[in-house]
C-alpha cells in the first residue's frame, strides 16, 4: 500500500506553472487563511494573469500583498476579502477589493451559496504513510470543502502536520508542487502595564476547570500569561497563540473538565 501511494505522489507531482491549467475563466478559487496561503502557486498565477478572465479569489486573511487585490488584475483578477487584513485593508477602503461581512462559522456556507468553488488552493504538510498531507497551521473553511471540492496543494516540507479535520488523502487532490520555505511569523505584541492591569479583571473571573477562548493581541497574550496558578484548564478557540504551549507545558491546561473534546486542545489556526 505504501508503494501505491508513492506511485500516487510521483503521478500527481506537477510544475508551479501547471497550475494555470486547473483554472478557467469565470472560475472562483478558494485560498485559506494566514500560513495557508500557498505562495509560488499565487505569484504564478498572479504572473499570468491576462490567461484569464473574470476569476474571482475568494479569501479571510491574506499575506501578502497582491496586484489582484489592489484591483491592478482587474477584469483578469479579482479579489473578495471576507476579512481585512494588513495586506488587504487598503484596497478595499479605495474601492479596489469587495469585503463579505461574516461569521467565521458561516464562511463555509457563504462560500457553497455564492460561489462556485471551482478549486481550493492551499499549503499542506508532506503526506504520511497512509497518504494523508494535513492542512498544517490551520483547519479554516476549506477544511470543510476536502472531498468534496479539487484542491490542489503547495507541499511545504517546513508546514508542520496537525491532526483532526483538516487532513486531506493523495486521492482527493488535482496535483501538488513540493516547496521547502520557513512560514510567516507574526511576533506578540509588547505587554503594557494597561494591558495587565486590564488582564487581571479577566482572570479573577475565569474558575478552575474553565475552558479558554483567546483571542488576538496583547490584552488576551495578558490574560494567558496570568494564568499560572489555575488548574485543570481546557482550550476551545478560533487562535492557537504561544502562550498555550507554556500553560500546556506546565500542566495547567489539560482539558480534563471540558464537555466537548475532553483532554483535547481545538483550534482553527495557529
Amino acid at each position: 500500500m505504501e508503494n501505491s501511494f508513492k506511485q500516487w505522489l510521483k503521478i500527481k507531482k506537477k510544475k508551479p506553472e501547471d497550475v494555470l491549467s486547473f483554472i478557467h475563466d469565470e472560475d472562483d478559487l478558494i485560498l485559506p487563511i494566514a500560513n495557508g496561503e500557498p505562495r509560488v502557486l499565487m505569484d504564478i498565477i498572479e504572473e499570468n494573469a491576462t490567461q484569464f478572465q473574470n476569476v474571482r479569489i475568494h479569501q479571510m486573511h491574506a499575506l501578502k500583498e497582491r496586484s489582484y487585490i489592489s484591483g491592478r488584475r482587474k477584469p483578469s483578477l479579482s479579489y473578495v476579502a471576507y476579512f481585512l487584513s494588513e495586506a488587504s485593508r487598503k484596497a478595499f477602503l479605495q474601492g479596489q477589493c469587495e469585503l463579505v461581512p461574516n461569521h467565521f462559522h458561516e464562511v463555509p456556507r457563504l462560500l457553497r451559496e455564492s460561489t462556485k468553488t471551482s478549486l481550493v488552493l492551499s499549503c499542506a504538510s508532506p503526506m504520511d504513510e497512509h497518504g494523508y498531507f494535513s492542512l498544517g497551521t490551520q483547519a479554516d473553511y476549506v477544511a470543510s470543502f476536502i472531498g468534496k471540492v479539487p484542491f490542489f496543494l503547495e507541499v511545504n516540507q517546513q508546514m508542520p502536520r496537525t491532526f483532526g479535520a483538516n487532513q486531506i488523502h493523495i486521492s482527493q487532490i488535482e496535483g501538488y508542487i513540493p516547496v521547502d520555505y520557513p512560514l510567516h511569523e507574526v511576533f506578540p505584541p509588547p505587554i503594557t502595564d494597561l494591558d495587565r492591569r486590564i488582564a487581571s479583571y479577566i482572570t479573577e473571573q475565569v474558575e478552575d476547570g474553565s475552558t479558554i477562548q483567546s483571542g488576538i493581541g496583547a490584552i488576551p497574550n495578558a490574560v494567558i500569561s496570568m494564568l499560572n496558578s489555575h488548574n485543570n484548564l481546557g482550550i476551545h478557540t478560533e487562535l492557537l497563540s504561544d502562550g498555550v504551549v507554556d500553560l500546556v507545558e506546565a500542566g495547567i491546561v489539560n482539558g480534563i473538565e471540558k464537555k466537548t473534546y475532553p483532554g483535547k486542545i481545538i483550534t482553527t489556526f495557529a
